[in-house]
């Protein structure tokens, strides 16, 4: 059968072919309505092959004989996924105007030019006639205006003019759905002129997809803000799902742009959920976007009444500006004044020796005088020194007076007991003072090789002291002796009681200001409970002693302690722990 067939499509192809034909469709028939899903599969992939054989063999052929079915075909697609439809098309879109560019760009300008030439010249003329208007009108009390306005504003006269003659006002306000195109909501200002809102969100969808492929590089994130046409423009604020579109003419003012940012943001922020699921219906949009957009508009419109200044208020403001400006620098001189001087004072105020006498200092521009009475040289000199350091850069005229009036001893005493309490805060020292007919009687103890002399020239400059008599104690090793005990023991070693105790007695018997403070120490061994007991019985056991040798009990205080005695580590031996030790306490003497 097979080598008949092979001779007789040798002999007659044609005549096979039509043999065949009809027995081919009658199987494809039959197997189809058997198994129609493993006929499609059979032949789904020769499908699109034949089909781009066609294409490519007969064009116009297959063209016409699709073409009556694409329109229904996208209907019925928008019906079913408005944006999958939307995506499809919007690239294609895209290449589509910018080959149409390409292919016809004179003719598409030769189309244009007479409408836009014409328009262009009447508003170039009418605005020409605007700005001579306002050139001829400089001097009127509008045209003076203008002129202050402008020096406040920071901008030319002839920028203002301009603005005059080309006012800004908003047309229409558009909230677009940046996916799909849809028009969300919109506002616009004149119901005579409305412009069409699909044709505008179409336009732009189109704009921005061929601004994109056009200027977006690979990797990079930007947007379309701005299409100008003369003088009216559409200025658009684009985030994440939707975008203004602002219908302006004139030139916006930064405080529109910074307007239409925010109610974008505040409508993306309160409302991000209804824009981005919205399908077309508008009666699901939230009525305060439509609300928002409103107050937008209405915001810059050329009506809406503003405060103006007026020009004669503005030159009195400037005259009396004018005028103020010496007497604005007059009182800065005389802030910088009083505080230059009340920082003198405080200094003044802060030496211990002119703290209680009335120096007062006068600042002018450039000079410092100082007025005041002391009762010495030295301490006119010390405010000097005193007012030099606060105020290097500045004049000193120094007219305090002193005057040799006579003190009064209780200030001059009350001035003694404050220097030795200063003195004896150093740490070097312990003393105690008393003034008495213009002497000052010292007495105590100096440590660290401290120099008597410092301490004699201190009080030597207090007002009334003529004299000072020390009686230093230089055995200092006696207070610093330690009295050691026994482990749980209040009685100190016999050793220390014959060494120690009776320098100490000596000691506060010479010098009746001495007072002592008594500190018992434990060692580290049971609780601070018992620690602390044992301490405090060793202090009143040594207190007890100097008592018994007539030492009075209102010079000893007593005190027990868990630290560690000055210069004892943790890490040494327990017996230098357990000890009683003593600090000088001075006081007058009063008896």
């Amino acid at each position: 059968m097979t080598e008949l067939l092979r001779l007789k499509s040798t002999a007659s192809r044609e005549e096979l072919a039509a043999a065949l034909t009809p027995i081919i469709d009658d199987v494809i028939a039959q197997r189809s309505q058997q198994n129609r899903e493993a006929m499609s599969s059979a032949i789904s992939s020769l499908i699109p092959r034949a089909i781009q054989q066609q294409i490519q063999n007969s064009p116009e052929e297959i063209a016409k004989a699709i073409a009556p079915e694409i329109g229904s075909a996208i209907e019925e697609q928008i019906r079913l996924e408005r944006n999958a439809i939307s995506k499809a098309l919007a690239p294609e879109m895209g290449k589509a105007i910018k080959a149409q560019i390409d292919l016809e760009r004179e003719s598409m300008i030769d189309a244009l030019y007479p409408v836009i030439g014409s328009t262009i010249s009447k508003y170039m003329g009418e605005a020409i006639r605007t700005i001579n208007q306002q050139v001829e009108n400089a001097l009127s009390p509008k045209g003076v205006q203008r002129k202050i306005r402008a020096k406040m504003l920071g901008v030319s006269e002839a920028e203002l003019i301009l603005q005059e003659a080309m006012p800004f006002t908003v047309q229409a306000v558009f909230l677009i759905q940046a996916a799909s195109g849809l028009v969300i909501a919109e506002v616009q200002s004149s119901s005579e002129h409305r412009l069409e809102s699909d044709l505008m969100a179409g336009m732009l969808t189109a704009i921005r997809s061929f601004a994109n492929d056009c200027f977006a590089r690979s990797g990079s994130v930007s947007e379309l803000d701005q299409i100008d046409y003369g003088d009216s423009r559409i200025i658009i604020e684009f985030v994440g799902y939707c975008y203004l579109a602002a219908a302006v003419k004139g030139d916006p003012p930064k405080a529109f742009i910074n307007s239409l940012r925010e109610q974008l943001g505040l409508i993306t922020l309160r409302y991000g959920n209804a824009i981005e699921e919205f399908d077309g219906d508008l009666s699901k949009v939230p009525p305060a976007i439509h609300n928002r957009l409103e107050a937008l508009s209405e915001e810059f419109q050329p009506n809406r009444p503003t405060k103006r200044p007026i020009a004669l208020l503005a030159i009195v403001f400037a005259i009396l500006g004018i005028a103020l400006i010496p007497w604005g620098i007059w009182q800065y001189h005389q802030h910088v004044n009083r505080q230059i001087s009340a920082k003198i004072s405080l200094a003044l105020l802060s030496s211990p020796e002119l703290s209680v006498y009335r120096v007062v200092p006068e600042v002018r521009r450039d000079s410092v005088t100082l007025r005041g009475r002391v009762p010495t040289e030295y301490l006119r000199s010390k405010a000097e020194a005193v007012t030099q350091l606060e105020a290097p850069n500045r004049e000193l005229i120094n007219r305090i007076i002193a005057v040799n009036v006579p003190p009064d001893p209780e200030l001059v005493a009350a001035e003694v007991q404050r220097l030795a309490t200063l003195l004896n805060q150093q740490g070097n020292m312990a003393i105690a003072a008393e003034y008495e007919n213009e002497q000052v009687n010292v007495q105590g103890i100096l440590f660290n090789d401290t120099n008597p002399q410092l301490m004699v020239q201190a009080f030597e400059q207090i007002p009334g002291v003529r004299k000072v008599v020390t009686m230093f104690n230089l055995e200092q090793d006696v207070v610093n002796s330690r009295f050691y005990f026994e482990l749980g023991s209040t009685e100190p070693n016999p050793n220390d009681l014959n060494q120690k105790l009776i320098p100490l007695r000596n000691l506060l018997q010479k010098h009746p200001a001495i007072h002592l403070r008594i500190i018992g120490h434990s060692d580290t061994i049971g609780t601070p409970a018992d620690r602390r007991k044992i301490a405090t019985q060793r202090a009143e056991a040594i207190q007890k002693l100097l008592q018994a040798q007539g030492i009075a009990a209102n010079r000893l205080q007593t005190s027990g302690t868990l630290e560690l005695p000055p210069g004892i580590s943790p890490t040494a031996p327990l017996h230098l722990s357990r000890c009683v030790r003593f600090e000088v306490i001075l006081k007058p003497n009063t008896q």
